[in-house]
């Protein structure tokens, strides 16, 4: 569809302002998106560890069979006894081998509830 042209000198001035002012929200428009990409990129960006922290053994615990006193299994312990320990315990931890665990030494025998953010490895 094809524009028609102003008749007179007033329309061809409104016309004219009318341009101007669409030329100048898209010209804002494109300046706040700019600087919106601009601050979007320079945000530093936050990396996840992609290992998690390494295991550290400190100690074994022995599964040991009631019936004949023969050990069952026995794996490699992390122990966790203080409250930010306990708290991060499992967090970032991609993997654990088959013979590795994590005890939690608590302060009553009470049941405990534990957080599973950041945890991408079962717990049992």
């Amino acid at each position: 569809m094809a524009r028609r042209k102003p008749k007179n000198r007033a329309q061809r001035r409104q016309a004219e302002r009318q341009r101007r002012s669409s030329l100048k929200w898209i010209v804002i428009a494109l300046a706040i998106a700019l600087a919106g990409g601009l601050i979007y990129l320079a945000i530093p960006k936050g990396k996840k560890p992609t290992m998690g922290p390494p295991f550290t053994k400190q100690g074994e615990l022995q599964f040991i069979s009631q019936e004949s006193g023969d050990v069952i299994r026995a794996i490699d312990i992390e122990v966790k006894k203080e409250e930010l320990d306990r708290s991060t315990g499992m967090m970032w931890r991609r993997s654990m081998e088959e013979n590795q665990g994590m005890l939690f030494i608590m302060d009553r025998p009470e049941p405990q509830s534990f957080w599973m953010r950041n945890t991408y490895i079962p717990l049992d």
